[in-house]
């Protein structure tokens, strides 16, 4: 009937519906993960930071990294804020959770694209 978790992960997905509003607010809205699936590109040896956006729900919000193992070199604040130093190239797929003070959760698959390291011409990494 769509009102509990139905893939057994414990963690209810953007598409399933449980508790949708704040009980001491019925005028809130549904908590809802707002940052599009794909994040901002990031550049080996070059410091990264973006935020996790939510809204709705009952806020303050807590962000969980969902998927064991942050992308090399990175870390996530439970306060929403991916920040690091990439390690090395590639993409990483990882799945953020995001809970509001009624313990409802969201969860949403992320796609992170560390790039070679920027380079600006002969002398770009003097010793």
């Amino acid at each position: 009937d769509g009102m509990f978790d139905t893939d057994a992960d414990g963690v209810t997905d953007n598409d399933e519906v449980l508790g949708d509003s704040d009980p001491d607010n019925p005028n809130s809205t549904p908590l809802t993960i707002r940052t599009p699936e794909k994040l901002p590109d990031a550049f080996v040896k070059e410091y990264y930071y973006f935020n996790i956006m939510a809204s709705g729900g009952a806020p303050p919000y807590e962000v969980l990294m969902l998927t064991p193992g942050n992308p090399p070199g990175f870390l996530l604040k439970s306060d929403g804020l991916i920040l690091g130093l990439p390690e090395r190239e590639g993409t990483f797929r990882f799945t953020i959770g995001v809970r509001d003070q009624n313990k409802i959760t969201r969860k949403k698959v992320f796609t992170l694209t560390v790039k070679p390291q920027l380079k600006s011409g002969p002398n770009a990494n003097p010793k």
